[in-house]
């Protein structure tokens, strides 16, 4: 069947066909907004539109005609629908409601495009578009890209409502605050300690019991918690005892590290986060609750961190008992532990709902229980505006972030004391050095709102938050930032957001993105598609690559860069190989140790991280 281009006079006046088209530009991927545009529109028209077979996508459409009806009587009840989901468009935290609004905007928008092409408004140049069949596009992933959104904004210069600004306070779920909560600590301010020469443990001891002296059955207050608790002359005999000093020997410390931890246990205490709380294990009537507080500190050059036990008690002072020095396995959170956190020893919702104030544990009310609330929102917010950033490397459209500049990014940003989050599930995308959270879509908004920076790799979230959030965006390639530019396309200012492609970071990477052994790359590494399924397809996938792209450019002519010194497209050359010659995969095994060694690229891109 010939393909041709239908108007929405067409779509909205022939309602006895049982076949409906929209046009949306090429390779959005923008399946989730097209499929609710026409729920809309079936809900708005009370009838049952079935969407069945129909022609084929238009392989070249340089222009066309979309959206040229008047909808004019229709106007009426669009603007009551408008108006019933103003108050979800404003939050943006019922995100069907919001697509549906915003789709039955665009198309009361429509009603004004007069021209037949749809024109770039900055570039003048014509944007491709595509036929997308309704019955496909339901069988798709969903996904929740707006650049079908950016692409009217750019037309008649729509801009979001002033009610769609900056949330006044994050709206983040409880998993999601004790994910932050549990991990939020200022690197530029982590206590740094060195120790002397050796000494022998006598003379710890006897040198340690002057310090308790100061600090004997004082009052020590946690900054988090409000929690106030002392350390009795048990206590102090606990932390310094053989067994206490043991436990953090063979955690890899010393003794000295671990008596010169004890020396600061007033500060550590004071700046450590809750990590977890529990019944005690040994039933004992007088403890409460045990409470688990973790605080990070610098000794003698190694990150470590203080695990404080601390006994919540039924009557008098709560106890500060003991303190081990652990090595943080890695900076991404234990989710483990942030889930053990219960709240049944406090009131509801503390300590990590937000109550209206901090109320302190008042020691000398033998009668009372202790209470711990706290403020979390304004603690969280005051710490991710002045030293976090959000970091998105996966999207849909296009391929996820390259691991050499992701990997040289989150060093770099460590370095200069930023605490990064990842949001990705991919282990490709965990670093010692970041903590990797997996956030619904409204936390990720929420978030974005609130940190120093988000960046990462173009993708749809992108078009929610630039309004109210800085950004800095990579684009694989010149035809990609053309396309989706947040800028260009008016959803977003040239001050709050930075725009790169990676071949001003990567030297030569135009002709790498050209090569068979960098088709296999993206093939294998950075697919958005997963599991067992696509593994087992992979070499299927692979042959097709191959014999699709024999001709290209050969690898070995390329000059040196970061990502042909890469562990991944070492690999993918050698598998190239392996499909030229199947004997190949003998040389694979005896080269596999040799490729395993990566380049780093932390110069390269310097320079972008002035935040």
């Amino acid at each position: 069947m010939e393909s041709r281009t239908f108007s929405v006079e067409e779509i909205v006046g022939n309602l006895d066909s049982n076949t409906y088209y929209i046009l949306c530009p090429a390779g959005l991927g923008d399946t989730y907004f097209i499929c609710a545009y026409f729920r809309a529109l079936g809900a708005f028209l009370e009838s049952n539109l079935d969407f069945n077979l129909g022609v084929k996508d238009s392989k070249n459409m340089e222009s066309s005609s979309i959206l040229d009806s008047n909808l004019d009587s229709k106007d009426s009840k669009i603007t009551l629908i408008l108006q019933k989901n103003q108050g979800v468009i404003a939050e943006l935290f019922d995100i069907k409601n919001y697509i549906i609004a915003n789709n039955l905007r665009r198309w009361k928008i429509g009603k004004v495009i007069e021209s037949k092409c749809v024109l770039s408004p900055q570039k003048g140049k014509i944007l491709p578009f595509h036929f997308h069949h309704l019955k496909r596009m339901d069988c798709m992933r969903e996904t929740l890209q707006s650049s079908y959104l950016a692409l009217f904004q750019a037309i008649f210069k729509l801009s979001l409502d002033s009610k769609m600004s900056k949330p006044k306070r994050l709206n983040l779920d409880s998993k999601t605050l004790k994910i932050i909560e549990s991990k939020l600590q200022d690197s530029k301010n982590l206590l740094t300690l060195q120790t002397q020469d050796n000494e022998t443990f006598e003379k710890l001891r006897s040198n340690i019991k002057v310090f308790f002296k100061t600090i004997l059955n004082k009052d020590i207050k946690n900054k988090q918690t409000g929690l106030i608790a002392r350390i009795s002359s048990k206590e102090a005999n606990k932390m310094q005892s053989q067994k206490a000093t043991n436990k953090s020997i063979a955690n890899g410390f010393s003794k000295d590290e671990h008596f010169k931890a004890i020396k600061n246990i007033q500060n550590l205490f004071e700046n450590a986060h809750l990590v977890q709380t529990h019944t005690d294990t040994k039933n004992r009537r007088e403890i409460s609750s045990t409470l688990r507080f973790e605080c990070e500190l610098i000794i003698n050059n190694k990150k470590t961190i203080a695990k404080i036990t601390t006994f919540e008690m039924r009557k008098g002072n709560n106890k500060i008992y003991t303190l081990e020095l652990i090595n943080p396995t890695s900076l991404s959170f234990r989710a483990d532990k942030a889930d053990a956190v219960e709240s049944t020893q406090y009131p509801k919702g503390a300590p990590h709902d937000p109550p209206d104030n901090i109320v302190e544990t008042n020691a000398k009310n033998d009668n009372k229980k202790s209470t711990i609330k706290q403020d979390s929102n304004q603690f969280i917010e005051s710490f991710l505006v002045k030293s976090c950033i959000f970091y998105l490397p996966q999207a849909n459209s296009i391929s996820s972030i390259l691991p050499c500049i992701f990997e040289a990014e989150i060093e770099l940003l460590s370095q200069k004391g930023y605490v990064v989050f990842v949001n990705s599930t991919q282990k490709i995308y965990t670093h010692k050095n970041a903590i990797n959270v997996d956030l619904t879509l409204r936390d990720a908004v929420a978030l974005s709102s609130h940190v120093t920076q988000v960046r990462g790799i173009r993708s749809g979230l992108f078009d929610l938050i630039a309004a109210n959030s800085k950004t800095f965006v990579y684009y694989p390639s010149s035809h990609d930032l053309g396309l989706y530019s947040l800028e260009s396309n008016l959803l977003s200012d040239s001050q709050n957001c930075k725009e790169m492609l990676y071949s001003s970071v990567i030297k030569g990477f135009e002709n790498v993105s050209k090569t068979l052994p960098f088709r296999f790359y993206q093939a294998i590494f950075l697919s958005r598609l997963k599991g067992v399924k696509s593994s087992i397809l992979l070499p299927i996938s692979l042959a097709k690559i191959y014999f699709r792209n024999k001709n290209i450019i050969e690898s070995k002519s390329l000059e040196s860069c970061e990502i042909t010194q890469s562990y991944e497209y070492k690999l993918c050359e050698n598998l190239v190989k392996i499909y030229q010659n199947p004997l190949h995969i003998f040389t694979l095994i005896f080269n596999y140790r040799k490729i395993k060694q990566r380049k780093k690229m932390k110069e390269m891109i310097k320079d972008s991280i002035n935040l």
